[in-house]
Formats: structure tokens, sequence, C-alpha cells
């Protein structure tokens, strides 16, 4: 007796290509979530370098100056620069 429906070997392939199907997505979605942790953790740490410059720079200092070439020669300048 014959077992009706699809024949085994092609189960057999058809599964193999679903397990294939399967592990791609898997890996493209785990890389995708990879890539986005990557690029949050990198716009984290810019912003806390951005923070910690903030930090050192005197709102006094810049407000002093003018944006024109003269200042090019103030220590003030010299000292943001």
């Amino acid at each position: 007796m014959k077992p009706e429906g699809v024949p085994f070997s092609e189960r057999v392939m058809f599964t193999r290509a679903g397990l294939l199907v399967g592990i791609l997505c898997a890996g493209a979605l785990l890389t995708a979530w990879t890539v986005t942790q990557a690029g949050h953790d990198m716009r984290a740490s810019q912003l806390q370098q951005a923070r910690f410059a903030a930090q050192a720079v005197s709102v006094d200092s810049v407000q002093a100056l003018t944006g024109t070439e003269a200042d090019m020669e103030r220590p003030v300048f010299l000292r943001l620069k």
C-alpha cells in the first residue's frame, strides 16, 4: 500500500527548503536588529561626547566672540579652537 499525498522525497525537499528560508529570515532579522542597535549606541556615544564638550566651553567666552576675522587672534578663540 502506498501512502496518499506527496511522496517522501518531495516532503524532505520542501522541509529542507522551508528550514533554509526560515534560517535566512532569522538571519536577516538579527542583522537588522544588530545594525539598529549599533546606530543607537553610536548616537548615544556622540551625544555624550557633545555634552562633555559643552560643559568645557564657557558661554561667556562664546558670547565674547564677534564672528569676524578679528576673533582669530583673540586668546578666547584660540582656546576654543
